[in-house]
C-alpha cells in the first residue's frame, strides 16, 4: 500500500496543480473508470469513482450514479464533496436546494437543479436532464459552481490514476468491476428493467 500509495500522491498533486492552473478551482482528480458493486443492497446499485486525500492516507469516494431498481424512483449523480469542500461555509444550513452551473470538457455549459443534504449534492436524471447528466458522467474535466457565493471545483478524470485506483482498490472489494459510463448506464437500465 505504501508504494502505490508513493506512487499516487504525486500524480495526483501533479494532476491537480494542471488542472487548478486551468480553471482556478479547488480541484479534485477521480480515475477513468467507474467502480460498481452492491453494498448489500438489493434495491439498488452504486457506481463510483474515488479520488486521494493530498496525504494519500484515504481514498474518498468523489461522485457516484445511484440506481434504483424501482422505476418510479429518478437515479441520480451525487457528489461527495466532504474531501474537496468545506460545507458548511457554502451551505450552512446543511439542507436547500441548489443549483449547480457545469461547464464539461470546457464546451458545454449548462445549469442543473439539485439538492444539498450535508456535504453531498444531488442531480436527478430526470427527463429534463437525462442527456445532461451522461455528459458530466462521461466528461474529462467537469468545472462545477454551486451555491449563493459560489463553490467551485474541476474533476479531472485519468486513466493512468484510474490504473493505480485500481490497483489499490480491487484488494479491498468483493467481486469488483470497473465499467465504463456508457457501461454503466447500460447496466443501470437492466437492472431497472428498462
Amino acid at each position: 500500500m505504501l508504494k502505490i500509495a508513493a506512487c499516487i500522491l504525486p500524480l495526483s498533486i501533479a494532476l491537480a496543480q494542471a488542472a487548478h492552473a486551468q480553471t482556478d478551482e479547488v480541484t479534485a482528480t477521480v480515475p477513468e473508470q467507474w467502480v460498481t458493486y452492491a453494498d448489500g443492497l438489493k434495491d439498488k446499485r452504486l457506481y463510483r469513482r474515488y479520488t486521494i486525500t493530498q496525504d494519500a492516507s484515504n481514498l474518498p469516494n468523489l461522485v457516484s450514479f445511484n440506481c434504483p431498481k424501482d422505476k418510479t424512483v429518478l437515479a441520480h449523480l451525487t457528489f461527495h464533496l466532504a474531501s474537496a469542500i468545506k460545507m458548511d461555509t457554502v451551505v450552512p444550513s446543511g439542507f436547500d436546494k441548489v443549483e449547480g452551473r457545469f461547464l464539461v470538457n470546457e464546451k458545454s455549459s449548462f445549469t442543473l437543479p439539485g439538492e444539498v443534504i450535508k456535504s453531498d449534492l444531488f442531480f436527478d436524471r430526470a427527463p429534463g436532464t437525462w442527456r445532461e447528466i451522461d455528459q458530466i458522467m462521461s466528461a474529462k474535466i467537469v468545472q462545477l459552481r454551486f451555491g449563493p457565493q459560489p463553490a467551485k471545483m474541476a474533476i479531472k478524470t485519468s486513466a493512468e490514476f484510474g490504473d493505480l485506483i485500481k490497483k489499490v482498490i480491487t484488494p479491498r472489494l468483493q467481486n469488483p468491476r470497473f465499467l465504463s459510463t456508457t457501461a454503466v448506464l447500460s447496466d443501470c437500465r437492466k437492472f431497472r428493467g428498462e
